[in-house]
């Protein structure tokens, strides 16, 4: 499984990070630019079984065990999940989230995978992490997005 369909499953799994340090940036659909917020998530390890389920068939070690890898595993490594907040598209969501795998032990090192995600699922994580930015980082996604836009020309 590498697309989420369950909105259960992302808000008890998927977590604004929380250092909250969102990046600004701008989007390119030729020839609109718009904003986007690339933030850090918070994940259980239900999120780094789905990742380690896609670098198993690539031949790579998982972060965690399993029962083909029960005593080997990369237990030094981890991943760095990323999902990107936009004004382009109506759900305000990226269709994805991005793992990179950071100190990982395979040749896959710095490698970014990804995880699909639903139009019914993004939606609810847009409300899930909106009232988490909100206690969290003192702003919405929202007013994130509104920042962002001092980065277009």
């Amino acid at each position: 499984m590498n697309r989420i369909e369950s909105a259960d499953f992302v808000v008890s799994n998927i977590f604004l990070d929380g250092g909250c340090e969102p990046f600004y940036g701008v989007g390119d659909a030729f020839p609109e630019k718009f904003a986007t917020v690339n933030i850090q998530l918070s994940t259980t390890d239900a999120m780094t079984e789905i990742v380690d389920a896609i670098r198993e068939k690539k031949g790579f070690l998982p972060m965690l065990p399993t029962e083909k890898h029960p005593t080997d595993y990369d237990m030094d490594g981890w991943y760095d999940f990323y999902l990107d907040i936009n004004d382009y598209d109506v759900l305000r969501v990226s269709d994805h989230i991005e793992a990179v795998v950071d100190n990982g032990n395979g040749e896959d090192d710095f490698t970014c995978y990804t995880i699909e995600l639903s139009d019914a699922v993004r939606a609810v994580l847009y409300k899930h992490l909106n009232e988490q930015a909100k206690r969290v980082c003192g702003m919405s996604l929202d007013e994130m997005l509104v920042e962002a836009h001092d980065f277009i020309d």
